[in-house]
C-alpha cells in the first residue's frame, strides 16, 4: 500500500473502518498520520529508570532501561521543537515545544551512550532545554537536526543491540 509500513497501513485501515485507533501511549500522531514519540512520557519514564538506578533498584532498573531504550528506537526518533529557530553566526538553536525540557531524558540516553550532556553528534548538541545545530540557514539546519537524530537513534539502537 503506497509504500507504507504495517503499521502505518494498520492506522490507516481503523481510521477508514471508524475503529478506534489502538496507539501505544509512548506515540503520538500528527494529522498526515506519522507516528512521534511521547517525549512527555519518555521523560517521565527515564526519571523512572533514573530513580531505580538510585535506590539500587537493579532489576527494576533494568527493564525501565530495556524498555526506554526500546521505546526510542521503535519509532523515527523526532525532537518536539518549536518551528521556527534562533540562527546566529552559523549557529541554530531549536527550543524544545511549549518550553518544556527533558533533564531526564537526556541524562538517561548520555549514561547509556557514556558521554556528557549536551549529547554532541556531528554538527548537532543535544541539550535538556534545546537543540544547538550548526548550520547557515534554517533549511540546513533541519536537515542537519533529522540526520543526526537518525545518527543518535542508531546509537541507541546499538546500545540496545548489545543488551538484547
Amino acid at each position: 500500500m503506497l509504500g507504507l509500513d504495517s503499521r502505518e497501513q494498520s492506522l490507516i485501515s481503523s481510521r477508514f473502518r471508524h475503529e478506534p485507533l489502538k496507539i501505544d501511549p509512548f506515540v503520538k500522531i500528527d494529522h498526515q498520520l506519522k507516528v512521534f514519540m511521547n517525549f512527555d512520557k519518555l521523560e517521565i519514564y527515564a526519571q523512572e529508570a533514573i530513580n531505580a538506578k538510585h535506590k539500587n533498584q537493579g532489576e527494576l532498573e533494568e527493564k525501565l532501561e530495556d524498555d526506554l531504550t526500546r521505546m526510542l528506537t521503535e519509532n523515527e526518533l523526532t525532537f518536539p521543537i518549536e518551528e521556527t529557530g534562533l540562527i546566529n553566526n552559523n549557529t541554530a538553536s531549536f527550543i524544545y515545544k511549549n518550553g518544556k525540557t527533558y533533564p531526564h531524558l537526556m541524562e538517561f540516553m548520555a549514561r547509556i551512550l557514556h558521554v556528557e550532556i549536551p549529547i554532541e553528534i556531528d554538527n548537532c548538541k543535544f541539550g535538556p532545554g534545546e537543540i544547538v545545530v550548526s548550520a547557515k540557514n534554517s533549511v540546513e539546519a533541519r536537515e542537519k537536526l533529522e540526520d543526526c537524530s537518525h545518527k543518535l537513534q542508531g546509537l541507541i539502537q546499538a546500545k540496545r543491540g548489545r543488551n538484547l
